[in-house]
């Protein structure tokens, strides 16, 4: 599954780096989101359908922060290097670590990545990171046109070709108008974003 350093989910190509542990979160429907750990720190990925301003990042990186005032957790909205962003200093559900949700529009679909631990709040442990979500290829090809629906992955052998390049593209941050990443890490972060509803 790994060639010339990446790594084919079907959905999602990841750009892989020396000791980076890959786990996919399986539903019903079948695997919809990635988890990327080096050492202390993970960022999940997953990609939605998103043809309507409703789903685009700005939108949903409010529903994100107006769900976790609501639920009583310590957040605000900041601009990072990978643009608008939100952090939770005090976790999401029964974990304490701190979080940083970061999404990027693309045509048709939503990257959204969730950081965890210090890649959260430290920016030098938040480079590596940052580069493997601006290295990930979105594969829109096949996948529900549902929207909001998750991209189902389908792990596969990389061969190095790409469908169309106006449904496959990398995310492409440019300023705080053109976000960074974001997603789910336990149930209770489900009900509470709704974003990832199946």
């Amino acid at each position: 599954m790994r060639e010339r350093g990446r790594i084919d989910l079907g959905g999602l190509v990841i750009r892989g780096v020396p000791g980076l542990k890959v786990q996919l979160e399986v539903r019903k429907s079948g695997p919809i989101a990635v988890t990327l750990t080096l050492g202390d720190s993970s960022l999940q990925l997953q990609a939605f359908t998103a043809r309507t301003e409703s789903s685009r990042w700005q939108t949903v990186r409010a529903e994100i922060l107006e769900g976790l005032r609501d639920a009583g957790r310590a957040s605000e909205g900041i601009h990072g290097c990978l643009g608008a962003a939100v952090v939770a200093c005090g976790g999401v559900g029964k974990s304490p670590r701190p979080v940083r949700f970061v999404g990027c529009d693309g045509p048709g679909w939503l990257l959204r990545g969730l950081c965890s631990g210090p890649v959260a709040l430290d920016q030098g442990a938040a480079d590596v990171f940052e580069r493997m979500f601006r290295d990930s290829i979105v594969v829109a090809a096949g996948q529900s046109r549902a929207e909001r629906t998750p991209f189902i992955l389908r792990p596969r052998t990389w061969t190095g070709r790409g469908c169309s390049p106006r449904r496959n593209a990398r995310p492409r941050v440019r300023g705080n108008d053109r976000p960074g990443l974001s997603i789910d890490e336990t149930k209770q972060l489900d009900r509470l974003i709704t974003l990832a509803k199946t």
